[in-house]
């Protein structure tokens, strides 16, 4: 049944990409760079934009993030970690980069690598080492929803796996939810044994493993859709068991009545850029 969904997927994706998603035209002034996978989810799409747009800002250009109208957690972590940094959330990313050409140096895609409306000057692909090949790989018998090959204007493929990836992906520190949304400076690292982990992303699995890498013992696990509107409901019955609660910093955006609770922890993720990754950039083609 899942193999005929992913045939049904298939033929639907091929339709919208001809139809709806048809080629605009490019940008004049400003440069538009679109990060994105073949992953349905947790590719590292959003802190990756983030690296790229701090890097730009530090060398005094001009940036704008566009995110999709449903990334309204995506938006609140830019802000959270950038508040100079322009975002701008949109149903169509090419009619909205098309209306801020020339008022940025830089316009940066935080996904929207599906969308052939897109014209982008450098459009980096995020390798998790995924085959992506035939049709058993597609949503819903897979995690992906496109093929590598679809994607013949790919100017940069970064990996995210193995002995020396491009990109690397840990948990800098676990931290109280009280210090993390009062940006308390150098907040103590939370020593935990046992805790439940929950999380509403692409890739639940990726998160679970990185909590184990911190030496933590994972007592209960609770996987959520990706961007759960009704999250912070769903935590408010987890944390009723009085146990250590751990989410994501892009989950913890999510939050608003339970930023104080004792029990609430938020994971900081750390990302980490090859160091001659930034000089591809500007020359890779």
């Amino acid at each position: 049944m899942k193999l005929l969904l992913a045939y049904i997927f298939r033929f639907f994706y091929n339709v919208d990409k001809r139809t709806r998603l048809r080629q605009k035209r490019p940008l004049k002034k400003s440069s538009l760079w679109v990060i994105g996978s073949v992953r349905i989810g947790g590719a590292g799409k959003t802190p990756i934009t983030l690296e790229l747009a701090n890097f730009l800002q530090k060398n005094n250009f001009s940036v704008a993030v566009l995110l999709h109208n449903s990334a309204q957690d995506e938006a609140k972590l830019f802000k959270k970690k950038n508040k100079s940094l322009a975002i701008f959330l949109t149903n169509n990313r090419a009619k909205t980069a098309l209306k801020l050409d020339g008022k940025y140096e830089y316009i940066l895609c935080d996904d929207g690598f599906e969308d052939k409306r897109l014209l982008p000057n450098k459009k980096i692909f995020l390798d998790f080492g995924e085959k992506a090949n035939s049709i058993k790989d597609l949503f819903p018998q897979g995690n992906c929803r496109s093929f590598k090959k679809d994607h013949n204007d790919i100017t940069n493929t970064w990996t995210c796996f193995g002995k020396n990836p491009v990109c690397k992906f840990s948990i800098e520190k676990i931290i109280t939810a009280k210090d993390y949304f009062e940006n308390t400076q150098n907040a103590s690292k939370a020593h935990l044994q046992n805790a439940t982990i929950a999380c509403a992303i692409g890739d639940p699995k990726r998160f679970e493993q990185d909590i184990k890498n911190c030496g933590i013992q994972i007592a209960q696990k609770h996987f959520f859709r990706d961007h759960a509107k009704n999250f912070e409901q769903k935590i408010e019955k987890i944390l009723h068991q009085n146990t250590p609660v751990i989410i994501t910093e892009k989950d913890a955006m999510r939050i608003q009545t339970h930023k104080q609770n004792k029990n609430l922890f938020i994971a900081c993720q750390k990302t980490e850029l090859n160091a001659n990754i930034f000089k591809t950039l500007f020359t890779e083609r």
